[in-house]
């Protein structure tokens, strides 16, 4: 097997390269809003305010996914260099984590009925692990734990998951309901033993959701060099099959030996850890790929909002040489096209919404025709499960064992439907959001026109900008199915003989099914129901903020033109001269934005090609 080649210089300065253009991209959109500050123009400094923002609180959601005991908090600590995360010898996380850069130490939960709670470092196993917080008996949504780390520095949140496939069939079900709201991930093998069916069957859920995928098989210390060859050669092998062929780099590393190596500060046994080649590695995926991602779509909609303070300095500057009779003929073209605007945004949300009923009201048949194909198979399999209950189990033992079962047959029915409905209603979504763009986008370049043919100005074409669309999954609660206190019928005596006990908790149990099934549908019906809505709040005012931007912007330079039309000539000359400054400052500033828009040549730090050859020395 072939060790990857590792040029840590030369991912240093990608980094660098990155972190460059995003503070030359901050700098353009800080002068821009400079500028609009001078000329009176607040509705692009607002605008201008919110990008900025936006830019420097950008996040890239990394996870380390995994089944139980594969060393994912490990591996996490050597990233940090620190034994921040617990580890231990049984399953440890059953809460997500997310680590993120912050100056100072700390640790907040949230949990699931909205409070927050901060709390010491120490106390992070009272929170994130079973026997500090067994089943999430604390109602523990998630942990967010800030850390002063270089890694952490540059945007990303590290976030840890439960293992799948222990014996808490709920760490499972936290796992998969996130995997959908990360940018890319870590997956976690290890070497003895090499990779699983229930590992292969987690991958293709994962790779359902994300698209970059770093392997990595850990604790390479633990077998010999043969054996590591050997264990990596099966590993690859199956995940390439899993991934439809997908050529897989795998990335051999000891998180063990790393961890203790950053905390004693030995560079030599960090590079047998195998942990450089990894961060290498992703050190040039956070530059190249999702970095430069980042400052394309900032720049686009920077250069925008430059384009409409450009028209607008024009038009000031054409009101101030024009009579005043000619100005306000102008004003009221303007006031009407706002309100004819204004109309047609009015019709579109309500396209939008029409679009979002239809997709519920398809959903809707789609999800009874689901419950009624699966009801009578799911009681089926419930009852043979009944059946085969070993009958010396006593009254709790054998509730425990029915709850688990019902959970995980809900889950199981439901979990590949979700997955199915989402990609159908985000397909549908999106066709309706790119149609809404195209025809944004026309109105928005059409209204340039008519203003450049009304004032007399030149036409300052920009990039069209899209709407995105977040992707959250649905979230099974961590609802008490079934428990020793009401599984009785409340007319029957708590004591009764074993087979009429049984006899009596079966039924309960198969009613329970159904009830759960359908309050699961329920729910599931709800979530859509939810995320398509904010989703369509969020296109409407998208939408809307465009298309007004322009024309509030142009009535900003309409309006100053015409109070300066009634001060002294001095101070209009003076007025000229200031936007004449204005328009070649923005002219300088579009240029710089321009070439980060421009999309980079093809080169030797190609991700994918690095990603694919991925193997370490160990």
């Amino acid at each position: 097997m072939e060790s990857k080649a590792v040029h840590p210089q030369s991912d240093k300065l990608l980094l660098e390269e990155f972190q460059a253009q995003k503070g030359q991209c901050s700098r353009c959109i800080v002068r821009t809003m400079d500028v609009a500050a001078r000329v009176g123009n607040q509705s692009a400094v607002a605008s201008l305010d919110m990008l900025i923002k936006k830019l420097s609180e950008e996040r890239f959601y990394l996870a380390v996914l995994g089944t139980f005991k594969r060393g994912k908090s490990t591996l996490i600590n050597a990233f940090l260099g620190a034994s921040l995360l617990p580890t231990g010898i049984v399953p440890v996380t059953s809460i997500i984590t997310k680590l993120r850069y912050g100056e100072r130490v700390g640790a907040e939960v949230r949990f699931n009925d909205g409070r927050n709670l901060v709390i010491n470092i120490s106390d992070l196993e009272e929170y994130i692990t079973e026997n500090g917080n067994p089943g999430n008996v604390k109602n523990v949504a998630e942990m967010e734990i800030s850390f002063d780390s270089s890694f952490l520095r540059r945007g990303v949140v590290l976030v840890d998951t439960p293992g799948i496939g222990s014996t808490h069939l709920k760490n499972t079900l936290v796992t998969y309901d996130f995997l959908s709201r990360i940018d890319a991930a870590i997956f976690v093998l290890s070497v003895d033993p090499p990779i699983s069916q229930a590992e292969v069957e987690f991958l293709r859920e994962v790779r359902n959701h994300v698209d970059r995928i770093f392997f990595v098989q850990n604790k390479i210390d633990y077998v010999t060099d043969e054996d590591k060859l050997e264990a990596l050669r099966f590993s690859e092998s199956i995940i390439e099959n899993a991934l439809e062929n997908l050529q897989v780099g795998l990335y051999p590393i000891s998180a063990k030996l790393a961890l203790s190596a950053r905390l004693s500060r030995d560079e030599e046994q960090l590079l047998r850890s195998g942990l450089i080649s990894l961060e290498s590695d992703l050190d040039s995926f956070l530059a190249t790929v999702r970095g430069e991602e980042i400052i394309r779509q900032a720049s686009k909609r920077a250069l925008r909002v430059i384009s409409d303070i450009r028209m607008a300095i024009e038009v000031e500057q054409r009101i101030l040489e024009e009579p005043i009779f000619e100005t306000e003929r102008k004003l009221r073209w303007l006031k009407e096209e706002m309100e004819r605007v204004g109309s047609r945004i009015d019709e579109l949300d309500y396209l939008i919404d029409g679009h979002v009923e239809k997709i519920m009201q398809e959903f809707d048949v789609s999800l009874g025709e689901h419950k009624r194909s699966s009801e009578n198979e799911l009681l089926s399999n419930l009852r043979g499960f009944l059946e085969g209950i070993d009958t010396r189990l006593g009254p709790r033992e054998f509730v425990e064992l029915v709850q688990d079962y019902i959970a995980s047959a809900i889950v199981e029915d439901y979990k590949s439907y979700i997955t199915e409905q989402e990609s159908r209603i985000l397909r549908a979504f999106g066709t309706m959001v790119l149609r809404l763009d195209n025809e944004v986008n026309e109105m928005s370049n059409r209204l340039r026109q008519e203003i450049s043919d009304v004032f007399g100005t030149k036409v300052h074409t920009c990039h069209n900008t899209t709407v995105s669309i977040e992707r959250t999954r649905f979230h099974f609660d961590d609802v008490v199915l079934l428990n020793y206190e009401t599984i009785l019928p409340a007319e029957l005596p708590f004591l009764l003989p074993k087979p009429l006990y049984r006899k009596a908790m079966r039924k309960r149990a198969l009613e329970i099914l159904m009830n759960e099934y359908d309050k699961h549908g329920g729910k599931i019906r709800y979530d859509f129901a939810y995320r398509l809505s904010e989703g369509a709040r969020h296109l409407k005012s998208e939408m809307r903020s465009r298309m007004l931007l322009t024309l509030e912007t142009i009535r900003s330079g309409v309006i100053s033109g015409q109070d300066f039309m009634a001060a002294a000539m001095l101070r209009k000359q003076s007025r000229i001269a200031q936007l004449q400054a204005a328009n070649q400052e923005v002219e300088e500033i579009s240029q710089e934005l321009r070439v980060m828009v421009s999309p980079r040549p093809a080169s030797v730090h190609d991700v994918d090609s690095a990603v694919s050859g991925a193997h370490g020395t160990g």
